[in-house]
């Protein structure tokens, strides 16, 4: 039986104190783009967006899955405080140690032997060695909060993303404007941030439930769980920046620098995806584990009014987006806004895999993943090669908004075989349809 406590409202009650955070931070962070864009050309927005794509790269292979693996342990052994603690302290040892026996060694290298990266000849020091840093905070850091929301504790998980960007935000202005450190700035910032909210984060709210007890097994749980999720996470990561990789590529790295910039303003949409995916996955697990008859209705009426507030959303965005933008990042960036459109309609295309995936991670198929986002990834690779000397930074937006087309339809296919939802199509594809008629007329207009 589902227990009675389940209900719509408690589900939204979570998402949004989780959500209003992670908005709020995105919404913030998107009035701080005019200081951004009238201290730093292109250019430097284009090394700033490249140094991205490696952090993310980064972030995805030290932290191996593992924050996901404790969730769905936590779930299994919540009764057992000794398991989980030795479970948490195991993962995060492995993350440290590979850190300091992979990573450490590598920039050492990069700094005695000058490397360089990119065709602009990025500096691997200091660029790379204060990313690979931040890389480690933000690993840790994340396991912190995964475990805060898997307590139901979304005010604090809130409540730490919120201080993040004051303090990463803060020290950014404050190395861009007054030491004039360009991209470098940009990328320290963020690392002294991280920095500062990770020691209280870290050893008050999630350390003081390790057990101290490294365990074979829960390694072995967690590289079960996060092999196949590290290799649908890296595919990920092709096919959401292999567009940044290639127009570097092509075309000069200013025009990287307005992609970039778009896709920072269009990010505010996809952090009310994964905000709302965040807090409410808790819930799913709670609900699949009961059992009752009535579970697909809750996860029905949830969706519902997820893809109301989402097409809603997307549709202002479309409208209003590329004008307000025009004004808004200043002279320099002014082409942002044909290109924000369609990397709007991107985030919309790519978010229906959030619900329609679910049931992969629950039933621990992620095996299936590295399909999912491989087969996305290749199909992003062709477009990408295909349209860009043709149509340069539009063709990659419409590179990714095919793919993310194709990822959210074959996860739909895929979850439904684990876990049947009569999903409401016809409801669906109005809002799709209500979508892409605001998407032709705002182009239209704007090309008359």
């Amino acid at each position: 039986m589902i227990n009675n406590e389940y209900s719509l409202k408690k589900v939204l009650k979570g998402v949004l104190i989780y959500s209003s955070g992670n908005v709020l931070v995105s919404a913030s962070g998107f009035f701080l783009i005019p200081v951004y864009t009238r201290i730093l050309n292109p250019l430097e927005y284009g090394i700033v967006g490249y140094l991205q794509v490696i952090y993310q790269l980064f972030v995805v292979i030290l932290g191996f899955g593992f924050f996901g693996a404790q969730t769905r342990y936590y779930y299994e052994h919540k009764d057992n405080e000794e398991l989980v603690g030795s479970f948490f302290y195991t993962i995060n040892i492995v993350i440290i140690g590979f850190f300091l026996i992979i990573l450490l060694p590598l920039l050492f290298f990069g700094y005695f032997y000058g490397w360089t990266i990119g065709s602009e000849k990025i500096p691997f020091h200091p660029y790379l060695s204060v990313t690979f840093l931040a890389v480690l905070l933000s690993v840790l850091n994340n396991n912190a909060i995964s475990f805060l929301r898997m307590k139901h504790n979304f005010l604090s998980a809130s409540m730490i993303s919120l201080f993040t960007f004051l303090l990463t935000s803060l020290f950014t202005i404050f190395l861009i404007v007054f030491f004039k450190l360009g991209a470098l700035g940009r990328i320290a910032g963020n690392a002294i941030g991280l920095l500062i909210i990770f020691l209280p984060c870290y050893f008050f709210l999630y350390a003081t439930n390790f057990n101290p007890c490294f365990s074979k097994d829960s390694l072995k749980y967690a590289i079960r769980f996060g092999f196949p999720v590290v290799l649908y996470s890296l595919m990920g990561i092709v096919h959401n920046f292999i567009d940044r990789l290639m127009l570097e590529h092509y075309l000069p790295i200013s025009e990287l620098g307005i992609y970039s910039l778009g896709i920072s303003v269009a990010t505010v949409l996809q952090m009310f995806v994964t905000a709302f995916n965040q807090a409410f996955q808790p819930s799913y697990y709670e609900l699949m584990e009961s059992g009752g008859e009535s579970r697909e209705i809750h996860i029905v009426k949830t969706f519902k009014f997820w893809l109301i507030m989402l097409t809603i959303a997307t549709c202002i965005g479309i409208v209003i987006g590329g004008p307000f933008l025009t004004v808004f990042a200043g002279v320099q960036f002014k082409d942002v806004s044909s290109i924000f459109p369609y990397l709007l309609l991107s985030v919309y295309a790519g978010s229906f895999y959030y619900f329609f995936s679910s049931s992969i991670f629950f039933y621990k198929k992620t095996h299936w993943l590295p399909f999912i986002t491989g087969s996305s990834a290749i199909i992003n690779i062709v477009m990408n090669l295909l349209l860009i000397p043709m149509y340069g930074i539009n063709g990659a937006a419409i590179a990714t908004i095919v793919s993310h087309i194709w990822m959210s339809a074959i996860s739909y296919v895929m979850g439904n075989r684990l876990f049947k939802i009569n999903w409401p199509l016809r409801f669906i594809l109005c809002l799709i349809a209500f979508v892409l008629i605001t998407f032709y007329i705002t182009i239209n207009i704007k090309n008359y």
